[in-house]
């Protein structure tokens, strides 16, 4: 995650997604879905003090198909590699139980990191105040279908409720979605409203809506020891380390529909090759927003709209949100 480039384990889940698109849809670290325990590692699993080992049983791919109560029918994968060695290693199994149950409740999960980019290992190793930030490597990607007809009377409860609340989730039988983060750069598409990031303070944002946000340096990253200790903010009453920024964050949605924007985990290394001395004038990226809760664009370093008029809110997006969601 140290060099700025398009890693090619995102290559790797575009190619899935691609080669299934008929069946489902995918997401990625910072955009809902990806679980280091369905990759069957844990949270630190991809430290980068970790380099020289790959932990027993982690794998950087993998593909569970399992019921309702989590019990894994099917599952396939690619092991995790030391750091400079390339995914050599496979396993494959098939589990008993009762597969009509997967009538009433079935979840497909596949999932990517960037270990398979010649073993990477990226994530936070703890120390330099990032502690209380590993949640996995700071890129890769998933692809989850859930099929969950039991939630419909719950939803149809809901939605005597607050009829608003079709518009963050619109089908109860099931749920989708697709998209990727690599280097800061995240795009996410999903049919119901899910988690990409949990901060630790109260309250809640969508992921394209920058108001409020404080963005790590450009600098900071998971990448290495030096990369962690480059998290110190420059202005007045600035985090000064990851953890610090993690806190200052809210847990972070996206919403049903076609989203665009930067990663809102200060593990992420963003992507700028005109960047010099630490300064970007590309980070953070502009959001762009299309679905059931509006529109939302703009925001970021680049475009940033006029706050006089009456659509634009106070990142300097233009935002036009209809639905109240």
């Amino acid at each position: 995650m140290g060099t700025p480039t398009i890693r090619p384990a995102l290559v790797a889940i575009a190619s899935v997604t691609l080669a299934i698109a008929s069946a489902g849809a995918a997401y990625a670290v910072s955009s809902g879905g990806y679980d280091p325990a369905q990759q069957d590692c844990s949270p630190t699993a991809d430290a980068n003090n970790r380099a020289r080992t790959a932990e027993p049983g982690c794998h950087s791919f993998k593909l569970n198909v399992s019921d309702g109560s989590g019990h894994r029918f099917a599952e396939f994968g690619i092991r995790q590699t030391p750091d400079g060695q390339r995914p050599n290693d496979v396993d494959a199994h098939a589990a008993g139980g009762n597969w009509a149950g997967l009538a009433s409740g079935a979840h497909v999960y596949l999932g990517a990191d960037d270990n398979l980019d010649n073993g990477e290992h990226d994530g936070v190793d703890g120390r330099h105040g990032t502690a209380h930030s590993a949640n996995g490597p700071s890129d890769g990607g998933a692809i989850l279908l859930n099929w969950h007809p039991g939630e419909t009377k719950e939803w149809i409860t809901r939605l005597g409720a607050d009829p608003r609340s079709f518009f963050v989730d619109p089908v109860p039988v099931a749920d989708a979605a697709f998209g990727s983060c690599a280097d800061g750069v995240c795009f996410s598409f999903q049919t119901r409203r899910r988690v990409v990031y949990r901060g630790g303070t109260s309250g809640w944002r969508d992921v394209y809506d920058y108001q409020g946000k404080r963005w790590d340096p450009y600098d900071c990253s998971s990448g290495s020891s030096k990369d962690e200790q480059a998290c110190h903010g420059s202005r007045p009453g600035d985090p000064q380390t990851m953890d610090q920024y993690r806190d200052r964050e809210k847990t972070v949605y996206a919403e049903p529909g076609f989203q665009f924007y930067e990663d809102p985990d200060a593990q992420s290394s963003p992507i700028d090759p005109t960047a010099s001395k630490g300064k970007s004038p590309l980070y953070p990226l502009p959001a762009i927003y299309v679905g059931t809760c509006g529109v939302v664009v703009g925001g970021g370093s680049t475009v940033v709209f006029p706050s006089s008029t009456p659509v634009t809110n106070g990142a300097g997006q233009v935002a036009i949100r209809p639905t109240g969601c």
